[in-house]
């Protein structure tokens, strides 16, 4: 076994006297001293003190300091300021001129004055209720003896730790229920997987709390994939036929992992073995296995996508309640134990799931909201509910029999890394109490397009951040069109020589996935104006004079696709409850002076699962799409308006096909990469060429959504690279935190 940082976490010597300037901390008669003369100060503010001396320069969190000043006791931020006030009285400190004590503004407090430490031999310290180790810990079980079944959090902390104190002859303390933080390394070597960093969880605990899977790229030119680490071990081992995986989750028992590949639900066992696929899920935002081996999923992102359930042995997927859709989106779902019920995260707010309601939808009866104002929620053992509001982890008490809240939310851990746009959050917490967590910041700020070269060079476009997604050019390169998800939904147009962005559309519903028409006159778009629980087809000029004519009316949601060359045709994706999503083909006639006159549509492509990304090539003679016929997301090409072949042009997965206007190229993403196939198409004959990456550079990936366009000149392509993505840094190492519980239950008692 290996332990590194032994002596951060159990220094030989106990600081007893810490002296600052005119001042000394005397921790034996708790008394602060100026001078050899004694300065009063009440117990807690002298408490405050010390730690935050102790942990000079750290910066102190708000909520670690209430957790050690008060941990049996909620108390309001104002008690805090008055101790800080009180402390820096006594200091003749100011807040604006800080000598002694900083305020890190929204954050904590941090000790900033120049200090020495005195100290005694002792075999250990006092340490506040979170004690939080910055030491790097890589650590096993041994195979053999008494220790073989004992949980790794107890093995890496009770066993390492004070084994080796043991065996270094030190005295071994009696265990408490402090809550320990260390930060792990995963045993994988590699990084995990940007797009589940991005979602969540990218690293899950098993229900025992014995294992840990996640979903990580060997390197950056392959497919992501799970990786599977027993906590008694040192290494992590890798699943194969988890190509592409992201958001994996464990079976009640642990022995199986459900996961998103390729556009579909599939399981696998953990030891590895056949990945078994189960139901369609284009666009995933989590799943949860319950305890009566069945699966509830969230297939979709799409507003007015309802939670479905499917059998963990397979079958048809139904939804997990009945009734007439609506915009509401439905998010990470968890199953309530003993079968009570489903919680899940749900809303209508595209700018920020923190605006979101977390619902129950018990086993008999109506959906409840039973907390407004957070996403991601769990339900613990402990008989707490915790979720994620503005990037801080909070904890209310849950009663479980009658699924109701019973006490005000208290925070509990501050940074924890989410994506309040998807509802994603970076934690997992075991039934015993263990909780693995990626610290970092809370996503929702929105980015910046960016243009990319063949030579992965990157430089940002003129135009200030936003929440931007399905980007496409005009045909003359220089506008894009772009959905901005802010308060509402609405296309915008960027002037790329102006550098300016205009809003085309103000309607309060939601308007998006912009299309251009050939001849750069008008966008076609997707809205639920004119049904709140149904996006239909609508086109707007695109200079933003008269007013959206609807080019079509139907039950079933639509979004535009792609305009043939000739500006006849308009091919779209329409979700049918017969056959999933279909690709449809609609003449339009007419002209802005005459009126347009919208054909009936009629199925173009409507094969075995979903297609969708429809592309024309610039000649018109041939449409790609994606498909996930084959179980997983590919790229195919087939003639138009046929009849004709078929053919499949990506070789290990695919989405968003895009043609180059100026080289016989097709370009399409692979999990964040950008690939480029070359074509030969002659006597109704498609012949592509080996897949091979168009850039060294990549994209955010960010599900069904066109997060990356082609330029007409066909040289550079406009994304968001990883680098200013919510996935970055890929990290390797998690935090984990032992007796979770046990911290939660003095928090909100």
């Amino acid at each position: 076994m290996e332990l590194a940082g032994t002596s951060q976490l159990f220094p030989k010597e106990r600081v007893v006297r810490i002296r600052f300037g005119p001042f000394t901390l005397d921790d034996t008669t708790k008394q602060l001293l100026k001078d050899s003369r004694v300065v009063h100060l009440e117990p807690k503010a002298f408490e405050l003190l010390t730690l935050l001396a102790r942990r000079r320069p750290a910066v102190v969190t708000k909520a670690d300091l209430h957790a050690h000043l008060w941990p049996d006791t909620f108390v309001a931020d104002a008690n805090l300021s008055n101790l800080i006030a009180e402390v820096r009285e006594a200091l003749g400190d100011q807040a604006r001129k800080p000598q002694f004590i900083r305020t890190a503004h929204g954050f904590g407090y941090a000790f900033c004055g120049g200090a020495a430490d005195e100290g005694e031999e002792s075999p250990g310290e006092s340490r506040p209720d979170l004690v939080e180790s910055s030491a790097s810990v890589t650590t096993a079980v041994p195979q053999g003896g008494g220790i073989r079944r004992w949980r790794w959090a107890f093995a890496a902390l009770i066993v390492v730790l004070v084994a080796g104190m043991t065996l270094r002859g030190l005295p071994t303390p009696a265990p408490s229920p402090t809550a320990y933080r260390l930060n792990v390394d995963l045993g994988a070597g590699v990084p995990l997987a940007p797009i589940n960093v991005q979602f969540g969880a990218a690293a899950v605990l098993s229900p025992d709390g014995s294992t840990i899977a996640f979903a990580a790229r060997p390197n950056p030119d392959s497919a992501q994939q799970i990786y599977v680490r027993r906590l008694d071990r040192m290494d992590a081992v890798p699943l194969s036929g988890t190509n592409g995986a992201v958001i994996p989750f464990f079976s009640p028992d642990g022995k199986s992992i459900g996961f998103f590949s390729g556009g579909m639900l599939k399981r696998i066992p953990v030891t590895g073995g056949a990945a078994l696929t189960l139901a369609a899920a284009p666009d995933q935002r989590g799943g949860w296995w319950a305890d009566d081996d069945t699966i509830v999923f969230s297939p979709d992102r799409r507003p007015g996508t309802r939670l479905m359930r499917v059998s963990a042995g397979g079958g048809a997927a139904t939804p997990l309640r009945p009734g007439p859709h609506d915009q509401t989106q439905e998010f990470w779902p968890q199953a309530l134990p003993g079968g009570r019920g489903v919680l899940y995260t749900a809303g209508n707010t595209p700018s920020s799931f923190d605006k979101a309601d977390l619902v129950v939808q018990p086993r008999n009866g109506d959906r409840k909201v039973v907390q407004r104002g957070g996403y991601h929620g769990r339900y613990l053992p402990s008989g707490h509910l915790v979720y994620i509001y503005e990037g801080t982890l909070f904890a209310v008490k849950f009663d479980l029999e009658r699924l109701e809240v019973t006490s005000q939310p208290v925070p509990v851990l501050e940074r924890v890394r989410s994506n309040s746009i998807t509802a994603g959050a970076q934690f997992s917490i075991s039934n015993d109490g263990l909780l693995a967590y990626l610290p970092g910041p809370s996503i929702g700020g929105g980015s910046v397009p960016h243009w990319m070269d063949r030579e992965g060079h990157t430089t940002p476009m003129k135009m200030a951040p936003a929440n931007w997604f399905n980007v496409s050019f005009a045909p003359e390169g220089r506008r894009l069109a772009l959905e901005i998800r802010d308060a509402a939904v609405d296309i915008w147009v960027h002037e790329m020589e102006r550098g300016t962005l205009t809003r085309l559309t103000s309607d309060p519903a939601a308007d998006y996935k912009p299309a251009w028409t050939p001849d750069g006159r008008r966008i076609t778009f997707a809205s639920t104006r004119d049904n709140s629980s149904t996006g239909n087809l609508y086109s707007q000029s695109a200079d933003g004079t008269g007013s959206a004519t609807r080019l079509t009316t139907s039950t079933n949601a639509q979004q535009p696709g792609t305009w043939h060359p000739g500006g006849r045709f308009l091919v779209f994706e329409e979700i049918s409850p017969d056959s999933d999503i279909d690709l449809m083909v609609m003449t339009v006639d007419g002209s802005d002076t005459a009126g347009w006159a919208p054909g009936k549509p009629e199925v173009f492509v409507n094969d075995r699962g979903r297609q969708w990304d429809p592309a024309f090539s610039p000649d018109g003679r041939w449409l790609a799409y994606t498909s996930a016929e084959s179980g997983r997301a590919e790229i195919y090409v087939r003639a138009f308006p046929g009849p004709g072949g078929k053919w499949q042009v990506s070789t290990a997965g695919g989405t968003l096909p895009i043609w180059s206007r100026t080289r016989s190229e097709l370009l399409f993403g692979m999990d964040g990469q950008i690939m480029v196939v070359p074509y030969l198409a002659r006597n109704g004959s498609f012949d592509a060429g080996k897949p091979a990456p168009w850039s060294a550079g990549r994209y955010e990936f960010r599900g069904p959504n066109r997060m990356l366009d082609l330029h007409p000149d066909g040289a550079r392509v406009v994304l968001t690279p990883p680098s200013l993505s919510p996935s970055t840094p890929t990290p390797e190492r998690v935090v984990l935190i032992f007796n979770f519980f046990d911290q939660l239950r003095r928090i909100a008692p």
